[in-house]
């Protein structure tokens, strides 16, 4: 016949503080874990956002150098009406002011596409103006200019001047402008 104790005793008072101290260690554990994940994640946070605006900047080049492209295709197309050649037809050349064309106008001219973005990914304002060529264009040929550039909104002017993003910005302009 086997022994056996009649009452077991799990309250044991040096078995709670074994237990207490086992949960503190582990709340302890958890609060550093915590810590730990909360700055790796704010660091890749930080990461991520940075890759976010170099691709917003880069964006704009792009788009800043198509802007670009389609002005050319209107100078060429214009270049006549430009240089004093033939006048205006009655109902317009399809430009309020031919030598500051709108973005609107380049889409319904058929430079741009129809889904062209009116701004660049950066938010800034584009503007587009043609200078009126000087010299005898009729007789000895001149050259027509033009200048296409995106500038900030008040708001914006501390994130102009990222040296970062405006090498991401005049990177993807090829060499196009700076």
């Amino acid at each position: 016949h086997q022994w056996r104790p009649k009452h077991v005793c799990l309250y044991h008072p040096l078995m709670m503080t074994d237990v207490k101290r086992a949960r503190g260690f582990a709340l302890l554990e958890l609060i550093v874990a915590m810590a730990l994940a909360s700055l790796l994640a704010l660091w890749g946070g930080s990461f991520w956002m940075q890759q976010a605006e170099d691709a917003a900047a880069q964006s704009s080049g792009v788009w800043l150098l198509t802007l670009k492209k389609a002005v050319d295709q209107m100078l060429v197309r214009q270049a006549d009406l430009l240089v004093g050649i033939v006048q205006a037809e009655p109902n317009g050349s399809g430009y309020r002011d031919i030598w500051r064309p709108t973005i609107s106008e380049l889409i319904a001219a058929g430079h741009l596409s129809k889904g062209f973005p009116m701004k660049p990914p950066v938010g800034y304002e584009a503007r587009v103006r043609i200078f009126a060529p000087e010299g005898a264009c009729l007789t000895r040929g001149c050259k027509i200019e033009a200048l296409v550039w995106a500038e900030p909104s008040a708001g914006q002017l501390r994130q102009a001047n990222d040296i970062n993003r405006l090498g991401k910005l005049l990177t993807a302009l090829e060499g196009q402008g700076a």
